[in-house]
């Protein structure tokens, strides 16, 4: 999962968890979110949640 996410560009602030649960905190460019909510059941095996907020802007990088 991590790994997907930073193909999508998200830069991770945290993760915390154990054997059974995790939680990874961090940005994604507004722009793949919904494409991450479409992929999520399928990486997660059905057993993700996905939350998201509005964190203002954030300096554009070259690709």
């Amino acid at each position: 999962m991590a790994a997907h996410l930073a193909s999508l560009g998200a830069e991770f602030t945290g993760t915390t968890g154990g054997s059974t649960a995790w939680v990874i905190t961090g940005e994604l460019p507004a722009r793949r979110v919904r494409e991450i909510e479409l992929r999520l059941p399928g990486l997660t095996h059905g057993e993700g949640v996905w939350w998201s907020r509005p964190s203002g802007d954030r300096e554009l990088r070259p690709h």
